[in-house]
């Protein structure tokens, strides 16, 4: 009897230690890291390679009176759906930015279809910066990219 409770025990242990190692990675370790200006959506990853930052880059920014170039330090990442979750829709995933962006005294300057996608552009201002942000979800929401220009005006 005592060796059937021991074997038994040992069984429960190799159990728990193997639901251990197999559960899944926290959603930081799936891909790249956060921006320092805005966290991604609840169960979103940043795909991996999928980072482009640098110090100095340009892009171009949809506006309602038109496109605007703006030059600085570059954030870009792409989110993907973690699996075993539900995407959310685009416009959720474009109101969580905005709601973001015109708490800190910002404002959207375009919400509309750019190429074929659902794009939002906004700006805010920061110390001496402007932060330019455009979030750009696609399939339903499965996946959305994060561009951030950093504009320092000094």
């Amino acid at each position: 009897m005592k060796r059937w409770k021991s074997l038994w025990l040992c069984m429960v242990f190799v159990l728990l230690f193997c639901t251990v190692l197999a559960a899944p990675a926290p959603v930081e370790d799936a891909g790249g890291k956060d921006t320092p200006y805005f966290t991604g959506m609840k169960d979103y990853f940043i795909q991996e390679d999928s980072q482009d930052n640098s110090d100095l880059d340009s892009y171009e920014f949809v506006t309602k009176a038109g496109n605007v170039t703006v030059e600085g330090r570059k954030y870009f990442a792409q989110y993907t759906i973690s699996e075993d979750y539900s995407p959310v829709s685009e416009l959720e995933i474009i109101r969580k930015y905005s709601k973001e962006v015109l708490e800190r005294g910002g404002q959207v300057l375009f919400d509309g279809n750019k190429d074929g996608l659902r794009v939002s552009t906004m700006k805010y201002t920061k110390d001496a910066a402007t932060i330019w942000v455009e979030v750009a979800p696609w399939d339903e929401g499965e996946h959305y990219s994060l561009t951030i220009i950093v504009e320092n005006k000094q």
